[in-house]
């Protein structure tokens, strides 16, 4: 399941539902199936970042949504997977033109939540 401004608990309730129609058709799905595309941030958010974030989904607070940093980022995976997610998508926020240290310092970060 690919998912945008969520929090983790949210994506539960989601779930729910997919297996239920899942069962419903007579078919099951594995539970390694599911995961996120969750955008993060290497600073703090801007105010004009937050009120964009805030327009594309009323109601959420993007800086509860949004990690920042590598810590931020780890935490909020973290939580995903507490809640049975397992497939990630993690790509930076702002635009930006990773080299091999900006790659070093996301896998020395979260590589070790693999399985």
């Amino acid at each position: 399941m690919a998912a945008v401004l969520v929090h983790p608990e949210e994506v539960v309730a989601a779930r729910a539902v997919i297996d239920q129609a899942a069962s419903d058709a007579g078919r099951t799905i594995s539970p390694e199936h599911f995961g996120v595309s969750l955008a993060y941030s290497d600073r703090p958010l801007e105010p004009a970042t937050v009120r964009a974030l805030s327009a594309a989904r009323k109601g959420v607070d993007p800086e509860q949504v949004v990690p920042v940093g590598i810590g931020g980022l780890r935490s909020m995976l973290e939580r995903f997977i507490d809640v049975g997610f397992s497939k990630f998508v993690v790509r930076p926020l702002q635009p930006t033109h990773p080299d091999r240290s900006t790659l070093e310092l996301l896998a020395r970060g979260v590589l070790d939540l693999q399985t």
